[in-house]
């Protein structure tokens, strides 16, 4: 993993916390790396990577909901390509996951386009699977 940035003084918990998300870590492993930091979006990687974008891309349904109610922003977005953890989500094709994410932004009309994009993205992808051809 890259280089960790944090606001906390401590780098080697917002590291640690990033590393427990990733591997998949257990919700008493990752609750008590996050009681160490200041809240749960001060640990980020070198490409603007939350623990919240983390668990989404790997459609970890019980820490995606520890890290919400620990208070991580759904709203942020990475640095590189400015993807939220909800858009991490809709890549998994996990449709609870981008749900649960949509219903925790602050945003009313986001969780309407997050729940429409996604219902077109599943239906273009059941039109290329049923007529490859026509493409």
């Amino acid at each position: 993993m890259q280089r960790m940035t944090t606001d906390s003084t401590n780098t080697e918990d917002a590291t640690s916390l990033l590393m427990a998300v990733l591997v998949n870590r257990s919700v008493a492993d990752v609750n008590h790396l996050l009681s160490s930091l200041p809240h749960a979006d001060a640990a980020v990687d070198a490409d603007g990577v939350t623990a919240l974008m983390l668990a989404a891309k790997n459609a970890n349904m019980a820490l995606v909901e520890l890290l919400l109610r620990s208070g991580a922003s759904v709203n942020l977005a990475d640095s590189t390509r400015r993807r939220t953890a909800i858009m991490f989500a809709v890549k998994t094709g996990n449709q609870e996951l981008v749900d649960q994410l949509a219903k925790s932004t602050s945003e009313p009309l986001v969780e309407h386009i997050v729940i429409q994009v996604y219902a077109i993205c599943q239906y273009l992808c059941i039109f290329i699977v049923h007529f490859p051809t026509v493409i």
